[in-house]
């Protein structure tokens, strides 16, 4: 004959493991490096982590000077700019608007691809430079 439910409840420590059970927190979960963050919940500027940035470092905040390497293309590919050093203070509206709202979002190290609309690089004039035209959406990795 098997035991009561009274009597399994009573095994020894059961109802502490049961109740340690329940205490446990959830394991977080980093996001998967393949996810694309949009960054104003519009569609129109997203970034893709490629590479993690150095653990325990902290983002840059509006105000720091920082420094980026970059490559951004065309739509179609086209690489249109390479920089190996692009020194800037962030927010102070001297570089794309694509480029001060997304490096605040980056770790010292990440590699990463940012895509944006025209609305946020060049907007509807497009760039003094012939290559990039009006209304050009543009991507760019931080190599």
């Amino acid at each position: 004959m098997g035991q009561s439910p009274l009597e399994e409840a009573e095994q020894p420590g059961a109802l502490a493991q049961e109740f340690l059970a329940t205490m446990e927190p959830e394991p977080a979960q980093a996001p998967a490096p393949e996810e694309w963050l949009d960054i104003l919940a519009n569609g129109l500027l997203r970034k893709k982590t490629l590479v993690p940035g150095l653990p325990g470092s902290s983002l840059p905040a509006k105000g720091q000077v920082v420094t980026v390497q970059l490559q951004m293309s065309l739509e179609n590919g086209m690489q249109v700019q390479e920089e190996e050093e692009l020194v800037f203070t962030l927010g102070n509206c001297k570089v794309i608007q694509a480029l001060d709202l997304s490096v605040p979002l980056m770790n010292v190290g990440e590699m990463a691809v940012v895509t944006a609309d025209s609305k946020y690089c060049y907007g509807p004039q497009g760039s003094r430079c012939s290559y990039i035209p009006p209304t050009g959406a543009s991507a760019w990795r931080s190599p």
